[in-house]
């Protein structure tokens, strides 16, 4: 990545290339440019808010458009399910959570936008969690006397299992079960400030429908479930709430336990009926290792989001202007959210989980059409040599986000037109238009799940540059330049110990900005498009040639 603090217009003509087999990686190419999000394929309502959000803040559009529809997923999962188009309609039908991820560095006005966005429902939320400290002082006083007649009722069990009377024990028991009291469910449906393991472990005291929306995603994505030995069987769990059959796992402390039985651990039963929409905003360095994880990618998890990696905003706004209007678009948007995340959804007879409708989509060849080209092309990207191979996942699942995001979208058009809640089993209806948007909103994300790849890939090379460049610089003093071998470079960083290639990269991109340059060991200038990989380990040496910072 460049450094804005290089200065560009006083950099010496470049060498001769070297051979093809010695790539050199231009450090002064920009990124590859992203794609325009199509923010018309969100729909009149949607659109005109997020381009409202991006005149009142300044953010990116697409940074804006992903936080907006990860919050919609929010609100509409809980009312339906999506049966999913292949060659033919699925017969499981399938939730519509989306899992949503923003690479945004700081300043980038996520949490601006995430507050405007949210505002309506979390207002909400504080008059339902004050009803709840209500309702738990009842619950324990209720629980308090339950003990005291659950004592009287097993003395009485016990006086008529004694007598053999089983009419009176049935009796008793019955009244037992139906005087324990219940624990409310906790109304607060979004977490912004917790790790996996804590999510997941009360999952049946809280609301069937919940969210993990943060926009400081380093405690959830550097936490220790996602970490070390754990993140296999965290991966798990997260690829589980994606596709609606959640496990509860067992804690830290019961997994170590449960390695010093010789007898399996009993497995916990799957919480059944829950919803769960995952929001992240992080900054690049937090998300980097998580998505180039292998495990994580293995386990298919990486491939559930719909990921964008945001450009920074201009550091001056315009300020004066009159944005009463669009100030009026997002309280509309926000309302909206609010108004379908606090609808009650339809629920289990045993009043544990949801129970949503299912939309059965009917899509013509348009959607399908219209991603076959994208989806071939990531298919072909399994072929060797293609920069871009883990992409391949994306597309496997592609037609899956095309027809949740439609789902959504269906959802969200219903609320603003029709009552709740509805008095037909099949109320959504997706429509040719809403594939037609879903679908251009998925090609998107398969375009931008690339160039994330590639600008990741670039940030990991410069910084190993930069970490080249610091240890010459340690090591160089002002009357004799530095001199080092490509050997000596290998065994004092760390980085490069095992990786040679890794190592002639590094030393290309400094060289290429002419802070370094190649010698013999008689002083000799040696060709720059010498391939390194053939020369004696020893033989070649280089030296700072100028004091200029990286």
């Amino acid at each position: 990545m460049p450094n804005p603090e290089y200065d560009y217009n006083n950099i010496y003509p470049l060498r001769p290339d070297p051979p093809q087999d010695v790539p050199i990686p231009d450090p002064f190419d920009d990124p590859e440019p992203r794609a325009e999000y199509p923010i018309d394929a969100l729909g009149p309502m949607l659109s005109e808010a997020a381009r409202s959000l991006h005149a009142i803040t300044g953010a990116d559009t697409a940074l804006i458009c992903n936080t907006l529809l990860g919050w919609l997923s929010f609100a509409t999962q809980s009312h339906a399910n999506v049966r999913i188009v292949t060659g033919s309609v699925s017969p499981n039908a399938r939730p519509i959570s989306l899992f949503t991820l923003s690479i945004a560095e700081s300043g980038s006005r996520k949490t601006t936008v995430d507050s405007l966005i949210s505002n309506a429902f979390k207002s909400a939320m504080h008059k339902l969690e004050d009803d709840y400290a209500s309702q738990i002082e009842t619950y324990i006083a209720a629980k308090a006397a339950f003990k005291e007649r659950e004592k009287e009722i097993a003395k009485e069990i016990k006086e008529a299992r004694a007598a053999d009377n089983h009419r009176a024990v049935d009796k008793l028991q019955a009244e037992l079960l139906s005087a324990k009291p219940t624990k409310p469910l906790s109304p607060k449906r979004v977490y912004d400030d917790t790790t996996l393991e804590a999510f997941i472990h009360p999952m049946m005291e809280r609301h069937p429908s919940l969210g993990l929306m943060t926009d400081e995603g380093a405690k959830l994505l550097g936490g220790y479930s996602l970490r070390k030995d754990g993140k296999g069987q965290a991966a798990a769990y997260m690829v589980g709430m994606w596709d609606g059959n959640i496990s509860r796992p067992d804690s830290v402390a019961d997994q170590r336990m449960s390695r010093q039985r010789t007898d399996d651990p009993i497995p916990h039963p799957p919480i059944r009926g829950r919803r769960v929409t995952i929001n992240i905003a992080a900054q690049a360095i937090i998300v980097e290792p998580f998505i180039k994880d292998p495990v994580l990618r293995g386990q298919g998890l990486i491939s559930r989001f719909l990921a964008v990696r945001a450009d920074q905003p201009p550091i001056n706004r315009r300020s004066g202007l009159d944005l009463t209007q669009e100030h009026a678009q997002v309280e509309a948007l926000a309302s909206h959210i609010c108004k379908i995340a606090t609808a009650e959804p339809r629920m289990h007879p045993d009043n544990k989980g949801v129970h949503p409708y299912t939309i059965n989509p009917a899509f013509g060849s348009d959607a399908r059409q219209f991603l076959q080209e994208k989806i071939w092309d990531a298919h072909l990207s399994r072929e060797p040599g293609n920069k871009y191979p883990r992409t391949h996942a994306m597309a496997s699942r592609a037609m899956e986000h095309l027809c949740r995001i439609a789902a959504v979208l269906c959802v969200s058009d219903y609320f603003q037109s029709s009552a709740w809640p509805p008095k037909s089993d099949h109320p959504f209806t997706i429509t040719r238009d809403m594939a037609i948007r879903a679908a251009k909103l998925t090609k998107w994300y398969l375009d931008e799940s690339l160039r994330i790849d590639a600008v990741s890939q670039e940030a990991s090379d410069d910084q190993r540059a930069r970490e080249l460049w610091d240890w010459v610089q340690s090591k160089g003093g002002e009357a004799e330049p530095f001199q080092f071998s490509l050997a000596e470079l290998q065994r004092s960083l760390r980085i490069f110990k095992n990786d040679r290639e890794g190592a002639i990269k590094a030393i290309r991109l400094i060289e290429a900005r002419d802070l370094i340059e190649a010698i013999s060991h008689d002083g000799k200038t040696t060709p720059l498009n010498l391939p390194y990989q053939n020369v004696k380990i020893g033989r070649l040496r280089f030296r700072t040639t100028q004091e200029t910072q990286l």
